[in-house]
């Protein structure tokens, strides 16, 4: 029904007023530019009695086609339990107010709409007056955000990673089943937890400035490492990032973060390094064993053999220079003398090859400095070394290892670069001791070649 308008709120007068009032366009206008969907049903039988523009626009009937025939007759209707509760509630009550319904349209499709109907009393019949409103568009969304809401909480509560959110106190405010499998806690128990109740002592300090430098500045911290304590009372490394969450304001209300157990990694990891120790401790052992099997070696071919072949030469050189022995002889001696020397020269060669008694005597740099002076010597190659006022000390296993690299450095040296100038020097820095190696000669070829 129309309600009655105060005249004293209309600039024109009564009569006036009375007058449109009176009209049929008057309700006419009203109905036709209604922003809702209105329909005009008779009560007793259900026929469609009018219905505005907008009822015509969204069913796909014009008025001749619609009025005089029910919802169930046009197919607008397909749920007769959900048609009969609906009577049974406007029979009841006298009115329908907000109930959602869908219809299907001439085109096959379905809308959702949401109804509101009141019975009025015309001249001894009931009719019934219904506002409709479209939703089905809204009901779209929805279901869409539902839809979204639902597979988000799929992935949340059954991603491996650890998840949970506090709020700006740190009380926890939600956890999904990997955080409560890693904690042992149930989600009652943890909304009465502060996530630094799960945080060591030793931690506290560094996380409150992780989350006044980095989470409340920038809104993310860095990936970072702490440790939670587990209901049991065990404690557990994890590796976490956690982020700031603001209102529509800007104002922080929560943070939350993606966590990972990384203990297993951890144990891995600290295998790994002992591995890797023992490999090292093995590698340096067998280098030691070779290296004193080359100085036994070296040492008996010094030792033994030198002294031999010295004997040797000084037996045939006291043979050529007796008197009873003719020009001949001492022809034949020469080359074998000769002869014995080269292979003197050799056993020494060998000898420090293999591990050159000046190391053991004097030390590193002093057995640089003479094999880099055989090397000049032997190659033609000039060498400049540049050495520190102050040698750093070197162990015994650091000097052999050392003096090795240098053999490697000036073999590929001679083999390889055809330089003509060698520049060597030793630096020191914080817990390093640096050898720098420079040469004119020509570089490895890096692209790789085409074969023939």
């Amino acid at each position: 029904m129309i309600p009655e308008l105060n005249p004293d709120s209309i600039s024109i007068s009564n009569e006036e007023y009375n007058r449109l009032k009176n009209t049929e366009g008057f309700y006419q206008a009203i109905f036709e530019e209604s922003p809702f969907i209105l329909v005009i049903n008779d009560v007793e039988n259900e026929k469609y009695i009018d219905g505005n523009h907008f009822f015509c626009d969204i069913v796909g009937y014009t008025k001749e086609e619609f009025i005089g025939k029910t919802a169930f007759e046009l197919g607008l209707s397909t749920d007769a339990e959900s048609h009969e509760e609906m009577l049974s509630i406007l029979h009841r009550d006298g009115y329908i107010n907000g109930l959602e319904r869908s219809y299907k349209q001439r085109d096959g499709s379905m809308r959702d709409y949401l109804i509101w109907t009141k019975i009025n009393h015309i001249k001894e019949k009931m009719y019934a007056f219904t506002t409709m409103q479209d939703i089905t568009e809204s009901n779209t969304h929805k279901k869409e955000l539902i839809a979204s809401e639902s597979k988000y909480r799929g992935l949340y509560m059954q991603m491996l990673d650890a998840f949970i959110r506090t709020d700006m106190n740190g009380t926890i405010i939600e956890a999904n089943e990997a955080f409560l499998k890693l904690t042992g806690y149930t989600m009652p128990e943890l909304n009465k937890m502060n996530f630094r109740d799960l945080t060591p002592l030793s931690f506290l300090v560094v996380e409150q400035d992780i989350l006044e430098q980095q989470i409340l500045t920038r809104g993310y911290s860095d990936l970072y490492q702490k440790e939670y304590i587990l209901k049991d009372g065990t404690v557990v490394p994890v590796e976490l990032r956690t982020h700031l969450e603001m209102d529509k304001h800007g104002k922080p209300v929560s943070m939350w973060a993606i966590i990972r157990d990384i203990s297993i990694r951890q144990k891995a990891f600290a295998e790994l390094k002992e591995s890797q120790a023992q490999l090292r401790a093995l590698a340096s052992h067998i280098q030691n064993v070779r290296e004193e099997e080359k100085i036994s070696i070296a040492r008996e071919i010094h030792d033994e053999l030198g002294h031999l072949l010295t004997a040797v030469k000084l037996d045939l050189e006291e043979i050529g220079a007796s008197p009873s022995n003719a020009n001949g002889i001492q022809e034949k001696l020469n080359p074998i003398i000769s002869l014995v020397d080269s292979c003197i020269d050799t056993a020494r060669k060998i000898s420090y090859d293999l591990h050159p008694g000046i190391l053991d005597h004097f030390g590193l740099i002093p057995a640089l400095e003479w094999m880099i002076d055989q090397f000049s010597i032997r190659t033609k190659i000039k060498c400049v070394i540049s050495l520190p006022q102050i040698l750093p000390e070197f162990s015994k296993t650091e000097s052999t290892v050392v003096f090795r690299i240098f053999q490697e450095i000036f073999t590929n040296i001679t083999r390889h670069s055809k330089a003509s100038k060698i520049e060597i020097r030793l630096s020191q820095s914080v817990g390093n001791i640096i050898f720098l190696i420079t040469d004119n000669g020509r570089a490895y070829q890096t692209t790789p070649t085409r074969k023939n």
